[in-house]
């Protein structure tokens, strides 16, 4: 089935849908882990917003044995200003 609406939403984000993905472990340290968590998101948004693919991968670490991998993508339709997480 096909539906058409009037408002034009192919340009607005959004920001409704939420996909949450958790291990049960525990973190060793969960305060510098949250950090970590959301300098790379910041980070990965910025960057898949200006890069002409869209998408953004990234590492740091959170220990000298343990690193934190990250991914962002950003619709096409969106334009870089739009795609930032604040």
């Amino acid at each position: 089935m096909t539906r058409y609406s009037r408002e034009n939403f192919l340009t607005r984000p959004d920001d409704n849908v939420l996909i949450l993905i958790w291990d049960d472990r525990a973190a060793p340290q969960p305060d510098i882990y949250n950090e970590k968590v959301q300098e790379v998101a910041q980070n990965l948004s910025v960057s898949a917003g200006a890069s002409k693919e869209r998408y953004a991968l990234g590492r740091t670490s959170l220990s000298s044995t343990e690193k934190l991998d990250g991914y962002q993508e950003c619709t096409r339709n969106l334009s870089s200003s739009i795609a930032l997480i604040v």
